[in-house]
């Protein structure tokens, strides 16, 4: 079983569940290290290496690789799957984290991401449902 570092739109559990079939067990976790951007014109985040920056998301657990197939195809081509390591109640965990492709770290913005933003349809995001 696996363990995955959500920080963006999968971290709203009706688009989860949509995603794999379930909401898998989520604890509140943080990335240490990265930073997290929305996309250019579009209302999803994704997260770059950063010196001295974290991002707070969620870690879920019990993730099968049929649970991964379907994340991976659900995350777009811009992303890869890194293993990274995660804190929770102060403990780090190997998990992993869908990471903006190198290449692809031009289409970020400067602006911050967050989850309220995003379910209030702030950055023209669809309504979560």
């Amino acid at each position: 079983m696996e363990q995955l570092f959500a920080y963006g739109t999968l971290m709203h559990p009706p688009l989860t569940s949509q995603v794999i079939g379930r909401m898998p067990e989520s604890r509140v976790a943080r990335l240490n290290g990265y930073a997290r951007y929305r996309i250019r014109g579009l209302w999803y985040p994704g997260i770059v290496p950063a010196e001295n920056m974290q991002v707070h998301g969620c870690l879920f657990s019990g993730l099968d690789q049929g649970d991964l197939a379907l994340l991976d195809r659900y995350e777009s081509d811009r992303y890869v799957r890194n293993s990274v390591m995660a804190e929770f109640d102060g403990r780090a965990t190997p998990c992993f984290a869908y990471v903006i492709r190198p290449d692809c770290t031009q289409e970020l913005s400067t602006e911050s991401w967050n989850l309220a933003a995003f379910l209030n349809g702030a950055y023209g995001a669809p309504d979560g449902s």
